[in-house]
């Protein structure tokens, strides 16, 4: 039995000991497996759970399965101890003769992370390097995708030794795989500076010239066998959380670095989501890079949509994917193992997804993770168990799709299909023919049947053949493969990356404290009427010494343009210039302020460096108005929201409000920070007789360090969120700073619900939040003050609020009909039945074991254990012809009330309120929006607003969904309530 802890994977049971490694198989070969001594209650299965017999060992401690077909199987056991484990076997099709380094399906290995773990004593395991590379082989994946620590792997230091990254290199070598490697975690020496970033560990260095010359040093040592270098990942989140300007500029860096050692290398920045492409368009990101990067975690509906919306950003470049999944799955707290059905799932999940991204243009994917990596939350990436390399269902689907997509000339989705079926359509090579394979499956898992389109073979996703009998085929959820050949079908393969030209080898940026920096909104704070010096850095990546000038505009006219004359550039240098600016007014105009840095170098060309920046005031003027927030200072009026496993205490103190945190360890490590959010609600009826210009308060830390970034959230009804992050200096927070938040700086960020009119409506505003970011196992105690709206004296008689108000405020004025509350039935959830599901209300799925649906305490209990469906409860209390018709100029309004409490929730949870037909069509509908894994019990309110009663509207219905989750929601307290009101 081998055992393991280690910080990024983790998974139990004992493993089972195979001639083959991996007890990864090939079709044709005889199926041996050895089990620990003393393994008991054996049981094989295919993925689709049908038995499978096997012989016992001599010894009673291993299995003989024979010959088996292409496919997985699951096996399960208890140990020597008693306790059960489970493990894999898979059987793969024959492999490609020749692997082809321009196939499009490639795999996150990072096979450095186990391999590191284990040589610094985390980890144990036999395999070797060579193990796994073979194991890849089988599976047709020609590229991986590998990470270099930088701080652990320096090549740079003359005195480094350590030739593990080497080593992996050489087995990939050995087996015809190509590496795409990915830089991150800067040495310590080469850190921002504490004062300038509390995140200096994940950031690329401050001075660019390290960046360049890692790049240089890394794209030197491994050449040929490294085609590919991702100058670091996700700098706009996890890999430091920096601006479109900064991503550019070190890009631009690494890209003059990688190039300098070879003109061939395909270099790019590994952007998980760039929200801003316009602004890295503007600071020529794609001018040096030859693909472009983004990473792809969405759900299978989702995943189309996004890859549209990035890959227009792309700008004609090819578009790489190297990190795709559906997301991440729970694991089995006893066995460390997915379900069956969750492990079915992730398998049938990588053929669609793939196939989706391709046909929506991504040029190559790379899918996340080979290992099993899973978070302390419990959740799961990963095809491969690290302890022993044994596989799950999704190695296997990987790796046929990798087979027949291994030469492959271009997919379009398939229009011409029966409801209820996707499909896609591909040109492949295969055994040098070409061919045109559909690849089909039922959206919805029931049976369908389709025409085999003139196909003379199909394959399953895991490479078992399908009887096409007849030219019909019955789809359900698993993938299909069609094939066809014929006279006429042309094989084009696809495009390689063109060989980068960079325009020009000097770079420009800003060496910004983050303190100043608003990344979700891409814009640093620059005050209105005060002078500041930032430094801008100059880096001359050529072999000789340039002289020029830069240029500094502001094109929206909060200041004067200038020139910096007379700069000379030595060859291979940084010059850090002392920027001046000084905001002398406003723009005028509703564009966003931009400052643009232009570079002349003689025949380097044009530098550019493009910053987004808000004007922000630092004080308040005699004359500004200010309005507080009514109720701030009790703490009964506070709620809070918080990392799971921390705590949070909210106290009133002397003349001001204490939030105390005590924090744990960050349940996802690979972000590696906690945070908490304590809220207040907001009432329209509070807010001043003006528009507010901004939201003010005061803060001060009264104890504790750790802390990474402070936030202001607005939040209106429907969720949609709207953020701010807070300028500050750990030493002045502790004397007190006030902080004034301009409304026009905050933007709706992308970790929280998007809004639909991108634009925050004050009259919507229901609450406010105080976020903040801290490292793990922080103490830190805030007190914070006179939260308030503020009017600039300037713009206060321009801005008059009150029609605003008056039009949309829901007070009595409005009111065109008095309120009535419809009767629902068990609305308390009081009345439940012999089998615990309550009384009157529906259940979707009642016979699914995933999902339970029962009353408990007095509340409706709704619990998940793996993501795999949207469930539901749910009741029809009103018939649509009762509802209360609208006049010209009124709607009429329902509007449905419960309370919500989460317990370790992953996933959706929320309540709905519709308007449909008598054969159950949707019209109308309004969703609740998600709350916090752990929150606790909270007062929501659903308004549905109808111009006109829908004619063929039966009956309105009242949901409560658990979607894609695991985890408990629990509900009580329903009212629904019906009237008219002005529209």
């Amino acid at each position: 039995m081998r055992k393991l802890c280690a910080t990024l994977f983790c998974c139990l049971g004992a493993a089972v000991l195979s001639a083959a490694p991996g007890n990864v198989f090939v079709e044709g070969e005889t199926v041996a497996l050895a089990l620990p001594a003393g393994a008991t209650d054996i049981r094989v299965t295919d993925v689709d759970g049908k038995a499978c017999s096997f012989d016992p060992a001599a010894g009673g401690s291993g299995l003989r399965l024979g010959k088996l077909p292409a496919g997985f199987y699951r096996i399960e056991y208890r140990d020597g101890a008693g306790r059960p484990a489970v493990d894999g076997a898979a059987v793969l099709i024959r492999p490609v003769e020749t692997l082809n380094p321009a196939s499009p399906i490639a795999v996150d290995a990072a096979l450095f992370y186990p391999f590191y773990l284990r040589r610094i004593g985390s980890m144990k395991f036999d395999y070797t390097p060579g193990d796994v590379a073979g194991l890849l082989r089988k599976a047709n994946l020609g590229c991986v995708r590998e990470r270099i620590m930088w701080e652990a792997f320096d090549f740079l230091d003359p005195k480094h030794s350590d030739r593990l990254v080497d080593e992996l290199t050489a087995a990939y070598a050995e087996h015809g795989i190509e590496i795409v490697q990915s830089l991150y975690g800067t040495p310590e020496q080469d850190r921002y500076p504490a004062a300038l970033s509390a995140l200096g560990a994940k950031k690329p260095p401050l001075d660019l010239t390290k960046i360049h010359d890692y790049a240089k040093a890394v794209t030197a040592r491994f050449g040929k066998n490294m085609p590919a270098l991702e100058s670091w990942n996700e700098p706009e989140g996890i890999g430091g959380s920096l601006l479109s300007f900064e991503i550019a500029a070190v890009q631009k860096a690494a890209a003059l670095g990688a190039l300098r050692a070879n003109p061939a290398v395909i270099t790019f920045m590994g952007s998980g989501t760039p929200e801003h492409p316009a602004a890295l368009a503007e600071n020529r990101f794609n001018d040096y890079q030859n693909v472009f990067c983004f990473h792809s975690h969405s759900r299978l509906e989702d995943t189309a949509a996004r890859a549209a919306k990035l890959a227009a950003a792309a700008d004609g470049l090819p578009v790489w994917l190297t990190e795709v999944s559906t997301g991440s799955f729970p694991t089995d707290p006893e066995t460390g193992e997915f379900s069956p059905e969750a492990a079915r799932q992730q398998a049938l999940d990588i053929p669609k997804v793939c196939a989706a991204l391709l046909a929506e243009g991504a040029d190559r994917l790379f899918y996340f993770f080979l290992f099993n990596h899973t978070e302390v939350s419990g959740m799961s990436f990963g095809l491969l168990r690290h302890r022993d390399l044994s596989p799950r269902p999704g190695f296997v689907t990987l790796a046929v799709l990798a087979n027949y997509f291994q030469n492959f000339g271009g997919i379009r989705q398939l229009e011409e299909l029966p409801a209820g079926v996707t499909g896609y359509e591909a040109t492949i090579l295969l055994d040098g023919t070409p061919h045109r394979v559909r690849l089909l499956w039922s959206d919805s898992g029931k049976p369908v049947a389709v025409e085999t389109a003139q196909a003379q073979y199909a394959r399953d996703a895991f490479g078992r053949p399908v009887d096409i009998g007849g030219g019909k085929i019955v789809l359900t959820d698993m993938p299909v493969y069609l094939f066809r050949t014929a006279a006429g079908i042309e094989f084009v393969p696809m495009p390689v990356p063109e060989p980068l030209k960079a325009p020009s080898r000097v770079v420009l940026n800003l060496e910004l404290p983050d303190g100043i920096k608003n990344s979700a909104a891409d814009t640093f704070m620059l005050p209105v009427g005060e002078e500041r010096s930032y430094p801008l850095a100059v880096c001359n990546f050529s072999d000789a010494p340039l002289s020029g000038k830069i240029s500094v505009e502001f094109p929206n006219g909060e200041a004067d343009s200038f020139d910096l004359d007379g700069i000379e550039l030595p060859a291979d240098s940084r010059v850090v210039l002392p920027l001046r600016l000084r905001l002398d007014r406003l723009s005028g105009t509703a564009a966003p302020s931009r400052l643009v840095i232009r570079g002349n170098f003689g025949g380097e060309g044009e530098s550019v460096l493009v910053a987004n920046f808000t004007p922000v005031r630092t004080r308040l003027l005699p004359g500004d108005a200010e309005t507080p927030v009514p109720g701030w200072e009790k703490a009964g009026n506070w709620r809070k929201y918080l990392i799971k496993g921390s705590e949070m205490e909210i106290s009133a103190g002397d003349g001001d409000i204490r939030f105390d945190y005590r924090f744990q360890e960050a349940e996802n490590r690979v972000v590696g920070h906690v945070w908490a959010s304590p809220t207040m609600s907001l009432d329209v009826r509070d807010f001043p007789e003006y528009v507010p210009d901004a939201f003010a308060f005061e803060l001060r830390l009264l104890e504790g360090e750790g802390l990474e970034t402070l936030g202001l959230n607005l939040v209106e009804a429907d969720g949609a969120t709207y953020f701010a992050t807070l300028p500050f200096k750990t030493e002045e927070l502790r004397r007190g700073q006030t902080f004034i938040v301009p409304l026009s700086s905050m933007v709706n960020p992308n970790f929280r619900k998007k809004d639909m009119n991108g634009k925050l409506d004050l009259e919507k505003l229901t609450s406010f939040e105080l976020p903040l970011w801290a490292k793990p196992g922080s103490r830190l105690r805030f007190a914070v003050s006179n939260p308030r709206w503020v009017n600039y004296k300037e713009t206060k008689m321009k801005k008059l609020m009150s029609s605003l108000v008056a039009a949309t405020a829901l007070t009595a004025a409005n009111a065109a009909g008095p309120a009535r509350t419809v009767p629902v039935a068990n609305a308390d959830f009081a009345q439940a039945k012999a089998d615990g599901t309550p009384e009157k209300w529906g259940i979707s799925a009642n016979s699914d074991p995933n999902f339970s649906a029962k009353i408990e305490d007095g509340a409706l209990k709704l619990e998940a254990k793996s993501r795999t469906k949207w469930y539901s409860v749910y009741l029809a209390p009103a018939d649509v012809k009762a509802l209360p018709v609208p006049k010209e100029g009124e709607v009429c309004r329902i509007e449905f009330s419960y309370r919500q409490k989460n317990e370790g929730l992953k996933g959706h949870a929320f309540g709905t309120v519709e308007i449909r037909t008598g054969d159950h069509k949707r019209l109308a509908h309004k969703d609740g929006i998600d709350l916090a894994p752990d929150a606790d019990w909270t007062e929501r309110k659903l308004i549905l607003d109808l111009a006109e009663i829908p004619a063929d509207g039966k009956y309105v219905l009242l949901s409560f969904f658990l979607g894609d989750a695991t985890g408990t929601a629990r509900f009580d307290d329903v009212k629904l309530t019906v009237r008219t009101v002005k529209k």
